[in-house]
């Protein structure tokens, strides 16, 4: 997922984004993903087609990134406390829900496999063949990569 929303970030023609897909993240536990490389998107994401649901029992537990804060009051109250990074007071009701429904609803949803560790950095080496993606030099297409690619670009990397 992480690839994804960077790959959106890196898009130069920002006009590709409008036919992408929206994710809606929902967040209910933020030590989970504290030290993942996604929270930079979802703290501070500008548009990149994506919508970020922070819960918590308390408002001091969010991060100052809130644009709108809810607070759920009821079972059929609620209000708006915080809009577009501004203090409002604006209550609303909230719609019924029927419980029996939840479980199906659940199980329409999928959930993402949690990459423990995965960082964001360059490794500190590649070997050749790794590079090559084989295991064996006469693996190699020498012969195909001389005629079709351009040498000065593509053997710029750090050799091992």
């Amino acid at each position: 997922m992480y690839e994804m929303i960077r790959e959106r970030d890196l898009e130069e023609d920002k006009e590709k984004l409008r036919f992408a897909p929206h994710y809606v993240f929902v967040v209910t536990n933020h030590q989970l993903i504290s030290d993942h490389v996604i929270l930079e998107y979802l703290e501070e994401h500008r548009y990149l087609g994506i919508s970020v649901n922070f819960a918590a029992e308390a408002k001091e537990s969010l991060t100052e990134n809130i644009h709108t804060l809810i607070r759920y009051i009821n079972d059929e109250q609620g209000d708006i406390l915080i809009q577009d990074k501004k203090a409002v007071k604006i209550p609303f009701s909230l719609d019924a829900h029927k419980r029996e429904n939840n479980e199906e609803f659940a199980r329409l949803l999928k959930t993402l496999d949690h990459q423990i560790g995965m960082t964001n950095s360059i490794p500190t080496s590649v070997t050749f063949l790794e590079m090559m993606n084989v295991k064996q030099v006469d693996q190699l297409p020498i012969k195909q990569n001389w005629l079709t690619r351009e040498s000065a670009k593509s053997l710029a990397v750090l050799l091992v």
